[in-house]
């Protein structure tokens, strides 16, 4: 595992990249059920239609952040694993290329 992980070194800052990413999107869904409740208990009552929209557009705001942020983050992810999958493949190809037939 130690071995492995010496592979990502050189992608670490995608890599946090992606983490905050997803920590971003994560986050951003968790906040949709607060606004709708936002909504439904405080604003729906103070019949306040301008309000209302705005908490609207809040919610629409977020889960497009949610939405292109996951994204972002996958095709990230991604990009890092075959990278770092395509790196491990080439240096155990070198190692077994250089291997004496009678080992």
């Amino acid at each position: 595992m130690k071995r492995t992980l010496g592979y990502l070194k050189p992608y670490a800052g995608r890599t946090a990249l992606a983490l905050f990413l997803k920590t971003a999107g994560s986050v951003s869904e968790l906040v949709l059920p607060y606004l709708l409740s936002y909504i439904i208990d405080e604003l729906t009552p103070l019949k306040d239609e301008t309000a209302i929209w705005i908490a609207g557009g809040a919610m629409l705001f977020f889960s497009l952040l949610a939405l292109f942020g996951n994204i972002a983050a996958n095709r990230l992810s991604a990009l890092v694993a075959g990278a770092m999958t395509r790196a491990l493949r080439h240096d155990l190809f070198r190692k077994t290329s250089y291997l004496k037939c009678s080992q």
